[in-house]
């Protein structure tokens, strides 16, 4: 069920007209990945990357759409309405998405601050 979520959200976000580009776009490993077990090319999926592409934040076995964005005056950082999808399950929640001084990006939800770096 989960990569079938995926697969979706994938085939949505190739062949989507307009996609909203982000200037967070690109591919990351999460902060806990450990560069020598995980890899840049399977995105989406424990021990692989995340990614953040168009309109999309592609996480660990999870996909949200990113919508309404809005600037967060003072920071370099964007606000969404992330309309999400995991195991199943579809949920809204808020996103912002923060630049991190070394090119990397912070993915803040509720109660939750994680740190993504750019995949080499």
């Amino acid at each position: 069920m989960i990569r079938r979520t995926l697969a979706t959200a994938a085939a949505i976000m190739i062949y989507s007209v307009a996609l909203a580009d982000t200037p967070f776009e690109g591919v990351y490993l999460p902060l806990k990945a450990d560069p020598a077990t995980w890899d840049c090319q399977n995105i989406g999926f424990e021990g692989g990357a995340v990614a953040i592409e168009g309109n999309w934040l592609i996480d660990i076995e999870n996909a949200c759409e990113l919508n309404n964005p809005t600037d967060v005056r003072g920071l370099h950082a964007i606000l969404y309405d992330g309309q999400c999808a995991a195991e199943g399950e579809e949920y809204v929640e808020r996103i912002m998405l923060m630049e991190q001084a070394h090119g990397g990006v912070f993915v803040i939800r509720d109660a939750s601050v994680d740190l993504w770096k750019p995949c080499r």
